[in-house]
């Protein structure tokens, strides 16, 4: 598991042939492809069309992709190649984003301790949520792949809390009073955002605090690992400055929710 953790989060950004008036996104991220299925009466989805939603987003929670991209070295159409991948807000590859709230109702799906340890690739209950990251490269290498990020777990050995990644390496900044979480919970989890300050509330208590300058600024992505978590009231609140100094504003949801398709008796 940690080695597909490490995978995940260090991506190595390759050059591509684009000119210099592309804009960060489509150097970055995948273009959203084909959407005539997401315009469709969810209700009349064919089975095919379902697997394609499900697919593109966290395992239980599919992401549309107009707001949520993955970045171009991590393409792949079968999902157990890439079982983590972090999915990128789209508006906040602009170099000049800055969030303001991420907040989402989250719940893992159950299972035990004995499960974890017994199947730790595919039982493994861990949701990362990235903010204030940038990626640069320089003729084909990468020179900076950094960012913050905070880790909601269940899994024994991990911590939930605010860590600063490096080129994959961790490093934890504020853990969370409940460390370790339960996959019988359901929490709801906001992340507000200011220039030099970062807070962390839990069931509307305040479990982190992180003052860093500029914390705010850069991409925010969602990771999970293979064991699926369950999404609601998704959104993300924030402002791009414009080149004639005027603020933009960014009010995303971008979840996806998939009626059950009843079983026929």
């Amino acid at each position: 598991m940690l080695r597909f953790l490490t995978l995940a989060i260090t991506a190595v950004i390759f050059a591509f042939p684009y000119p210099p008036e592309c804009r960060s996104e489509e150097l970055l991220l995948l273009p959203p492809g084909p959407l005539e299925r997401y315009n469709k009466d969810v209700n009349k989805l064919s089975e095919s069309e379902r697997w394609r939603i499900m697919i593109h987003g966290l395992r239980m929670a599919p992401l549309h992709p107009e707001h949520w991209g993955i970045r171009r070295t991590e393409r792949t159409e079968n999902r157990r190649l890439v079982p983590m991948r972090p999915f990128v807000l789209r508006q906040s590859t602009d170099p000049h984003f800055f969030f303001e709230e991420i907040s989402f109702r989250a719940k893992f799906v159950n299972v035990n301790e004995r499960q974890m340890l017994k199947h730790p690739h595919a039982k493994d209950p861990v949701f990362d949520i990235f903010f204030g990251s940038e990626y640069e490269q320089s003729k084909g290498q990468i020179v900076t792949d950094r960012g913050y990020l905070l880790r909601l777990t269940a899994f024994p050995g991990f911590k939930s809390g605010i860590y600063y990644q490096s080129l994959g390496k961790l490093e934890p900044i504020q853990l969370l009073p409940q460390a370790l979480l339960s996959t019988r919970e359901e929490y709801h989890v906001a992340i507000y955002g200011r220039s030099d300050t970062v807070s962390v509330h839990i069931n509307g208590s305040e479990a982190a605090t992180v003052k860093r300058n500029s914390i705010n600024k850069g991409i925010v992505a969602l990771m999970t690992g293979w064991h699926p978590v369950g999404l609601s009231d998704l959104k993300v609140l924030g402002r791009i400055l414009r080149d004639d100094g005027q603020m933009q504003t960014v009010n995303v949801s971008g979840l996806i929710t998939l009626p059950r398709i009843k079983k026929k008796k």
